[in-house]
């Protein structure tokens, strides 16, 4: 195996969530709602960063490129907690099987700051 997938490289707990939109009538309009749904090991290397403006506000955003074992239930629209910072990266695009072995997958994530 070459390139980051390696047996002892995956040493990162992380938490698996869903997002879903639910209705809530405390708030009278749909929120999100994390659903966990595992946990695994995974490698999370930054991928860079920058700042954009929305409305009159300055933000910044963080990419992260996360390495871990083969999952038939992870989506384009879950989130990653990482156990060991607390930092919640969303998934942005949809997780790739580089090698079309289920060994493992490739993930693009951004965190908000």
């Amino acid at each position: 195996m070459t390139g980051r997938f390696q047996i002892g490289k995956l040493r990162i707990p992380v938490q698996l969530l869903h997002v879903d939109l639910v209705d809530s009538e405390e708030y009278g309009q749909r929120i999100e709602h994390e659903t966990p749904f595992g946990t695994d090991f995974a490698d999370i290397a930054s991928a860079g960063g920058g700042q954009y403006e929305t409305g009159d506000q300055m933000r910044a955003s963080s990419a992260r490129s996360i390495v871990m074992r083969y999952r038939e239930d992870m989506g384009p629209n879950d989130r990653i907690r990482n156990l060991e910072t607390g930092e919640v990266i969303n998934v942005i695009a949809p997780p790739r099987d580089p090698d079309g072995r289920r060994r493992w997958l490739e993930i693009d994530g951004m965190v908000q700051a």
